[in-house]
């Protein structure tokens, strides 16, 4: 098991059921190995 992966859901409630929308899986990785590009392709 990978434990520097995340991931994030949107949910929806549909008909009283709570359905997934969108699903995003995320690497974490220290704060050097993010560059200048990787923050701007994200836009933080």
């Amino acid at each position: 098991m990978d434990y520097n992966v995340i991931a994030l859901f949107e949910l929806k409630l549909v008909e009283g059921d709570i359905k997934v929308v969108e699903e995003e899986q995320y690497r974490l990785v220290p704060s050097d190995q993010v560059s200048d590009i990787d923050l701007q392709t994200y836009r933080i």
